[in-house]
């Protein structure tokens, strides 16, 4: 992944610079698709679309939950998730569809749980309120 941090604005000559070239201003990061040698140009053609996995939030990990376990959910939606050895996770995060997987982001300190609850089986969701304002 690479950050607008991580970039180096350097002038070039216009006929130097491809027409897809990235600028700092704006970019918000990305995932690479292709090799960028230290000092290259970074283009749009460097960069893979989005997968939900980007969208994990601090403090979190992004685990892939088969697709067919889980009912469709909106990215965003706040689920507990329990598996049949009767455990689970609370509070996971709907990061989105990929891969055939919905990927939801789970506390590190719950990853473990949450696979554990994987291999025994199918996982059910409980949809957490979204409290009224």
């Amino acid at each position: 992944v690479v950050t607008a941090a991580e970039l180096r604005e350097e002038p070039r000559p216009a006929q130097q610079a491809p027409p897809s070239a990235v600028t700092a201003a704006g970019f918000a990061g990305g995932r690479l698709s292709a090799v960028l040698p230290a000092g290259g140009v970074l283009t749009a053609h460097h960069l893979a679309e989005a997968h939900p996995a980007d969208r994990v939030p601090d403090g979190f990990v992004a685990l892939a939950v088969p697709a067919d376990q889980l009912p469709a959910l909106p990215v965003g939606a706040v689920v507990d998730l329990h598996g049949g050895n009767g455990r689970g996770v609370r509070g996971a995060v709907v990061l989105g569809l990929a891969d055939d997987a919905t990927w939801v982001g789970v506390r590190r300190d719950d990853a473990g749980i949450l696979v554990e609850a994987l291999a025994w089986g199918p996982v059910h969701a409980a949809v957490v309120p979204v409290p009224a304002s």
